[in-house]
């Protein structure tokens, strides 16, 4: 029997919410399968992702910040509202 095969094999014994946390660990390994693959993760970013990346650079060089400490105040605060 191929790895494959056995794999599969053990697959079919795990219990539904195990299986989530098994893609999950797949996507991981796939990533670093590519990542080793390539030795730059940015080709693997899609337009839309290296755009945000992009812009969250470009946000950053013209001063568009807000320090961790003062966002989280402010979703506190949203929140807050939200729930009144």
């Amino acid at each position: 029997m191929d790895t494959a095969s056995k794999i599969n094999k053990r697959i079919d014994k795990l219990p539904e919410s195990i299986l989530v946390e098994l893609d999950k660990y797949l996507d991981y390994l796939l990533f670093k399968h590519d990542y080793l693959e390539d030795e730059d993760w940015a080709n693997s970013l899609s337009e839309e992702q290296a755009a945000y990346i992009q812009k969250g650079e470009d946000d950053i060089e013209n001063g568009r910040v807000v320090p961790h400490s003062e966002a989280i105040k402010k979703m506190k605060d949203y929140l807050n509202e939200k729930i009144k």
